[in-house]
Parts: C-alpha cells; structure tokens; sequence
C-alpha cells in the first residue's frame, strides 16, 4: 500500500496512534509523502498528537476498591465448575452433538435403500455380464 488517501490515513492514525515510529513499515512511506502533500492529513496528526500529549499528561489514578472486588467476585473459583455447569445446565447440547452424525447417517442409509437404485444396481450387474458373455462367443 504504497499511496495513502486520507480516510485510509485516518483509520491508520486511530488504529497505531499519531508515532509513525509504530506503524507498519509498508504504509509508512505513503503516510509520510500524504502529511507532506495534505494540510488536512497535517492537521489529524497535529489534533491527535495533542489529545494523546493530554492523555499521558494526566496522572495515574488507582481503581477503586469496589470494583476491583466486583471482578474478583465475578471470576469463578474453580475452573472446572463451568465446565461442570456448562454440561449440567444444558445435558441436551453434548446428547444433540453426538445424535447428529447417527440422523445424517440414518438418512444416507434410508436414501440408499430406494428401490429405483435397486434396479440400477442390477441393471449395471446384468450389463457385467452381458459384456463377458458377448467376449466369449467372439473367442470361438
């Protein structure tokens, strides 16, 4: 992606942040030669590298107590219950998993067993034998 239009420059912008340092390599020289040519290009660096200037600007705060416990009180215990639950819960998602292959199968087999498929089986045998006959009468 050797040219750059400014949409895809905005969406590269949003995803890697205003640093081309942590760009990818094969868009950077395209990034580059838009910021040069575009004033707008210019200006969506200018805006983003002051709002990210102001984020790191702003001081580390710890999360408070309460929702620290919410997520510890949110993560199971054991990590075999959800498993366990999963199965218990649901017995018929494990018992519908192993009844399908049995349907698709009973079903291949029922459609096999039509009597139109019979007559061809023994149409094509009869033909088998057919041919050898005829192969036979010419050898004499």
């Amino acid at each position: 992606m050797s040219n750059v239009n400014l949409l895809q420059f905005t969406d590269l912008l949003e995803r890697h942040g205003p640093d081309l340092t942590r760009w990818p390599e094969a868009v950077l020289p395209g990034a580059e030669a838009l910021l040069r040519q575009s004033a707008e290009a210019r200006e969506l660096h200018q805006t983003m590298l002051g709002l990210e200037q102001r984020l790191l600007g702003l001081p580390d705060l710890p999360a408070a107590d309460y929702l620290q416990a919410g997520i510890l009180a949110e993560l199971p215990r054991d990590p075999w219950s959800g498993v366990l639950e999963w199965f218990t819960s649901a017995f018929w998602r494990p018992a519908l998993a192993a009844a399908l292959p049995l349907v698709v199968g009973f079903a291949i087999g029922f459609y096999q067993g039509t009597a139109d498929d019979q007559y061809l089986t023994e149409d094509l045998s009869l033909l088998a034998f057919t041919q050898a006959f005829e192969e036979l009468e010419y050898d004499d």
